[in-house]
């Protein structure tokens, strides 16, 4: 939020948190980080290395079209 990183799910080291938030819905909390006026919200999808994927691509590692990440976003804003 406007260059402050409020949050995170998953990891790109570790397997187990990774393929744990795959299927996680999460809540952060925007507030610290608001400023008056425009706010810019950047959300960043980013996926581990392809021997999370059990070697589904090969010797050669996976390409993004093999391993596209993903973010789901949804959002409700409001002021006060």
């Amino acid at each position: 939020m406007n260059g402050t990183a409020v949050g995170s799910v998953g990891s790109i080291t570790d397997i187990t948190p990774a393929g744990n938030a795959q299927n996680m819905l999460e809540t952060f909390d925007l507030t610290p980080a608001l400023q008056t006026g425009s706010n810019k919200i950047t959300v960043v999808g980013q996926n581990g290395p392809s021997s999370f994927l059990s070697g589904a691509c090969g010797a050669a590692g996976c390409s993004y079209a093999q391993n596209p990440a993903g973010v789901d976003f949804a959002g409700t804003l409001s002021s006060r």
